[in-house]
């Protein structure tokens, strides 16, 4: 098997090769990479599903042994919840434990979740990118998915922590520092922080690595597209975070953020 494809794309073996580099030389990667042209995403792509798969698998499985030993993961806020939210979300719990509601609905709603992220994600810094004067602004998908691939260590991590301590994780990113009330700005930024870790610092920085390597604009510039970019992003998901925990307390993925 050739490394390249007749068109002169790389192959997806050669591909995969490439993601140590995004860890321990991204400058360099991302220069390369760029430069190959668009649609070099799919391999990123694929490799974080498959560790999102991976960890809502691991945790349908904690989940399924948590319920057999009558045991009953709370949410974090819990406290705040009425009388009414807290009994219909324990009949809700007693009555989703089969396969369906433990590994097919969460997969699904996580691989929709991740996709859509970054989708959305590189269109809106393809967007900032023009905007700002890049001229490579069309590789922004491929930024998006190669930038991401700190968050498939971070599914990697979370699925062996959920094994080795037999509980799903209550109070993901730096959520477990804020005690918000029912409603209100604290809530509101109590959900911001589910998705604030070093991870996403990691991802964040990788984003603007990709953003210089790719168009010849400034730091500055190169910054200020990310944080624009990142802060809808997270400003979208934690008010939809907010919305659902006013229904009941869904319990949403996120692989990506």
């Amino acid at each position: 098997m050739t490394d390249s494809l007749p068109s002169g794309k790389p192959s997806f073996r050669t591909q995969l090769g490439w993601i140590p580099g995004f860890f321990f030389r991204p400058r360099s990667r991302f220069a390369s990479s760029i430069a190959k042209g668009e649609g070099l995403w799919l391999v990123p792509m694929t490799v974080l599903s498959a560790t999102t798969l991976m960890y809502v698998l691991a945790r349908g499985w904690v989940g399924a042994h948590l319920a057999a030993m009558g045991e009953t993961p709370l949410p974090i806020d819990w406290q705040y919840w009425t009388p009414d939210m807290q009994n219909q979300y324990m009949q809700a719990q007693q009555a989703t434990q089969g396969p369906v509601f433990l590994y097919v609905i969460p997969a699904l709603g996580a691989l929709a979740s991740l996709w859509l992220v970054w989708v959305l994600v590189g269109s809106l810094l393809r967007l900032t990118l023009t905007l700002f004067g890049g001229h490579n602004s069309s590789a922004a998908m491929n930024i998006a998915a190669w930038a991401g691939m700190p968050f498939a260590l971070r599914d990697l991590v979370r699925t062996i922590y959920v094994l080795i301590q037999q509980r799903p994780i209550s109070a993901a990113g730096l959520s477990g520092f804020v005690t918000a009330p029912e409603a209100g700005a604290l809530l509101f930024a109590q959900k911001m922080l589910l998705f604030a870790d070093l991870f996403t610092v990691w991802y964040i920085l990788l984003l603007i690595i990709g953003v210089r390597a790719g168009n010849s604009i400034s730091v500055g510039r190169a910054i200020a597209a990310v944080v624009i970019v990142v802060g809808v992003i997270f400003a979208a998901r934690a008010g939809l975070a907010m919305v659902s925990s006013q229904f009941g307390g869904l319990i949403i993925s996120r692989p990506f953020f």
